[in-house]
């Protein structure tokens, strides 16, 4: 049996229970600055060690560099969901991961 509560409960999923909280917060503020400016920084320095480093194609790179900052940024929001004082699992904080590593991604193909 699968159940899933939309703000803060229980996720479960086939065969596993566990606390999944989710976040109760705003669009706009110093967080969401701060998921994409990380995002933004993570995809063009990512970008930069592929291409500068170990010698991959700027367009190559760029899947794996934005895909990397992605990872990172879900993974962010599993911790904060599964963390006791945890902030919860914030769509929102990813939307605004998506849209550094959108930004990231623009600059590099300039």
């Amino acid at each position: 049996m699968s159940s899933l509560q939309t703000r803060e409960g229980t996720f479960r999923g086939e065969g596993s229970g566990s606390n999944w909280k989710w976040a109760d917060d705003a669009w706009w503020g110093r967080d969401k600055a701060l998921h994409f400016s990380a995002s933004f920084l993570l995809t063009t320095n990512g970008q930069y060690v592929l291409v500068n480093k170990l010698d991959a194609g700027e367009h190559a790179a760029l899947p794996a560099s934005a895909g990397g900052a992605l990872a990172i940024g879900i993974a962010k929001e599993v911790y904060d969901a599964r963390r006791v004082n945890g902030s919860g699992f914030s769509l929102r904080d990813l939307a605004w991961n998506a849209a550094g590593i959108a930004a990231a991604a623009l600059l590099v193909a300039l």
